[in-house]
């Protein structure tokens, strides 16, 4: 359980220090589309965060499919986030761009987070 703790509170602080930085930009640049921005960053932030517990508690009875346990979650994720996108790009028909490419940072810079955490874990 502490692990578990250790591993949201780290989550949050990185998901913070994003916050910090596109408000940051958001302020630079007036008219910056800040709110879709933080909407998908609170998106992944939630998405990340509950994959992680599902892992946990599912990993806590059986440990040696550990493997198979996260690349079945990794499988739904990413299932959802493709769904997610083609929702959008079907109902949304302005700032599609921004989304899509906002999209696939914030999926790239919590995947890292994810996959380095689970190094510093198993190391």
């Amino acid at each position: 359980m502490a692990g578990l703790v250790s591993y949201l509170k780290k989550l949050s602080i990185f998901t913070l220090s994003i916050l910090l930085t596109v408000v940051f930009i958001g302020y630079i640049r007036n008219g910056f589309h800040t709110n879709l921005l933080i909407l998908i960053l609170l998106y992944f932030y939630i998405i990340t965060g509950i994959s992680h517990v599902i892992l946990n508690k599912i990993t806590e009875y059986n440990s040696k499919r550990f493997i198979s346990f996260y690349m079945l979650i990794s499988f739904l994720r990413l299932f959802i986030y493709i769904i997610t996108l083609l929702i959008y790009a079907l109902f949304v028909h302005h700032n599609n761009l921004l989304f899509f490419i906002s999209f696939l940072v914030y999926y790239i810079l919590f995947i890292l987070f994810e996959v380095l955490s689970l190094i510093k874990k198993h190391i």
